[in-house]
């Protein structure tokens, strides 16, 4: 199945990451007893909002990240649980970017899924 992120190139401008970003759909994240939503995301991570937690560099994190099925139900989550480690942590700017240990079949998957029903959602 070819990727739909993997070598992207911003118009214009080189993109220094290996993954296209996206900011639809937005994914709902826990971690431990925090939440947060997604800025944007790839395939090789996440970009989390409204950051006040207390994770520092590399650490490993298990992830759970939802979001809503609009195709089953409104109120329907999917849900999957990923190993993460944090790449960056920004206190002032309240982001946390997290990097995906391991890509694997069920994670690409949902992700299509989500991309795929978002795109048809907003036309």
């Amino acid at each position: 199945m070819p990727s739909f992120t993997l070598g992207f190139r911003q118009v214009g401008k080189v993109e220094l990451r290996r993954d296209k970003r996206f900011h639809g759909p937005t994914f709902t994240v826990e971690v431990g007893d925090y939440r947060y939503e997604t800025v944007n995301w790839s395939l090789g991570g996440l970009l989390l909002r409204n950051y006040e937690g207390r994770f520092f560099s590399n650490m490993p994190l298990l992830v759970h990240i939802s979001v809503k099925n609009p195709a089953r139900d409104r109120k329907t989550l999917e849900t999957l649980t990923i190993e993460a480690r944090v790449v960056r942590n920004d206190q002032h700017k309240r982001l946390l970017a997290l990097k995906f240990v391991k890509l694997t079949p069920q994670m690409i998957k949902f992700l299509e899924r989500a991309y795929i029903t978002h795109k048809r959602q907003i036309g």
